[in-house]
């Protein structure tokens, strides 16, 4: 009998921190972008939130590998985290002291 693959929360997180952060500086930097989360989504949060978690969701079903980058998914996954945080938060620092 097969082994399934249960839902990997790692690779989901990782996934979603990730993309949350092109989506977040993306949408400052165009507007354009912004505009289209918008029309689709009725509010460019409403998309963020919507699209972060389809990828988080589809990372956590389909992933099936034990590591990233040379660590574990695990150590990858608090990294993405952790640094998603740490850019969208430099970013808007930066844009409330600088631009």
């Amino acid at each position: 009998m097969k082994k399934v693959q249960k839902f990997d929360f790692y690779a989901g997180a990782l996934a979603a921190s990730v993309l949350l952060v092109l989506l977040v500086i993306g949408a400052e930097l165009f507007p354009t972008l912004k505009e289209l989360l918008k029309s689709v989504f009725t509010h460019h949060w409403v998309g963020k939130v919507v699209l972060s978690a389809a990828a988080f969701a589809a990372a956590g079903f389909f992933y099936r590998g034990k590591t990233i980058f040379g660590m574990g998914i695990g150590k990858a996954a608090w990294y993405a985290v952790v640094g998603a945080f740490a850019v969208i938060f430099l970013f808007f620092v930066g844009h409330f002291l600088f631009w």
